[in-house]
């Protein structure tokens, strides 16, 4: 759907590293918008996109704050952009600069206190508790005997993580075998009952407190515990019922995802939220999603049914360990990649360097390569 040139929007996308922003870069610019994508990472994906006019190399948002911030307000004022969308953990930074950013483009974000409170696992829980809505027992703690006390209190199997954590790599399982050999940086923890169940998650558009886009889907394969590779959309009116009581009276804007386990007897428990573009983001390949984000449209958008995607590259390499080698096989032949494009090839073939990249970046910090794509921008409580 091209739009009117005198409609069209000049969009500037922060997290050029990710899919997620390629995904959107091919949304905006398929609807007749100029993009622009700018990131702290150098081999940024989304660069080598031909749907982005230019990308720009920034200062990373934890390592010098207001050089991010003056690095993107420059970038707004040069190519006169009137709207920056945030897609990765940068949005919380990009949020704390928001007031600054405002005076030259509209930012599509929720303000940084109500975003930390999402982002933050045990004050998300006790949001969702003050909603009246189901949550797993939780507890913080600060010390190993705190921890072990939790796991008493909760007389069942619990799991442990830093209440700033993502991709699921610090997840630890607690039984008394776990406990007795705990071996873990100082820091906070949630301490959570575990529910099982079927995972699912959700990725939601909220416009001025509409909610304008919607979808959830089943996570199967993944890199790591629980970053998704592969994803159908589902047929589920209980997610998006919950989705919507969840933030029934707040003027949010932006985009926000859930992580839920769906129990036996069909009750949903919630388990974290990111407040930013998360995979389901490509469930909406080829439909007018941008419209939604850009507020032109508010109409609710939702996904064809078992519409399915997968990131091939992360399918090859993490994917075929899990559910075993003939249904990975399956899933493989019957998703279709987020990457290849006809009509934009180049980062199909750019995702090998950035690949690449990303492995020698994390050799030399030590660093898991699913770290590594984030100890630059991630928010792990140290800002106020």
């Amino acid at each position: 759907m091209n739009i009117d040139r005198e409609e069209a929007k000049k969009v500037l996308l922060t997290g050029g590293r990710a899919p997620v922003t390629l995904e959107l870069a091919r949304m905006l610019a398929q609807e007749g918008h100029d993009v622009y994508v700018a990131d702290s990472f150098a081999a940024q994906l989304t660069k080598s996109s031909n749907c982005v006019k230019q990308s720009f190399f920034i200062h990373s948002p934890v390592h010098n704050f207001e050089r991010f911030i003056a690095d993107l307000v420059d970038i707004i004022k040069v190519n006169q952009i009137d709207q920056l969308i945030p897609t990765c953990e940068e949005i919380f930074y990009i949020a704390k600069g928001k007031k600054r950013l405002e005076q030259y483009c509209y930012v599509l974000s929720s303000d940084l206190p109500f975003l930390l409170k999402l982002h933050h696992k045990y004050e998300f829980i006790k949001l969702v508790e003050a909603r009246e809505l189901d949550t797993p027992s939780s507890f913080l703690a600060y010390s190993k005997e705190e921890m072990k006390q939790h796991y008493k209190e909760l007389a069942g199997e619990a799991i442990l993580k830093p209440t700033y954590s993502r991709f699921g790599s610090q997840v630890l399982y607690l039984n008394e075998r776990t406990l007795a050999n705990l071996k873990i940086p100082e820091g906070e923890y949630i301490v959570q009952k575990r529910i099982f169940g079927q995972p699912i998650c959700s990725y939601s558009v909220f416009f001025d407190g509409k909610l304008v886009a919607h979808t959830q889907y089943k996570v199967v394969y993944t890199a790591g515990n629980s970053a998704g590779v592969q994803f159908r959309h589902l047929e589920h009116k209980k997610v998006e019922d919950w989705v919507r009581k969840f933030f029934e009276g707040e003027r949010v804007t932006g985009q926000f995802a859930f992580d839920f386990i769906e129990t036996d007897t069909g009750n949903l428990f919630p388990l974290e939220c990111n407040p930013r573009s998360t995979s389901g983001i490509h469930l909406f390949a080829g439909l007018p999603l941008a419209s939604r984000l850009i507020g032109k449209d508010t109409s609710l958008l939702q996904p064809l049914p078992q519409t399915k995607r997968m990131i091939a590259l992360a399918m090859l390499i993490y994917g075929w360990r899990k559910q075993g080698k003939r249904n990975w096989f399956k899933a493989l032949i019957r998703s279709h990649d987020v990457i290849w494009n006809r009509r934009d090839i180049k980062p199909f073939f750019y995702q090998f360097y950035a690949y690449y990249a990303i492995l020698k970046q994390s050799i030399r910090l030590g660093k898991h390569p699913l770290e590594t794509t984030t100890f630059d921008i991630e928010w792990n409580g140290e800002q106020t």
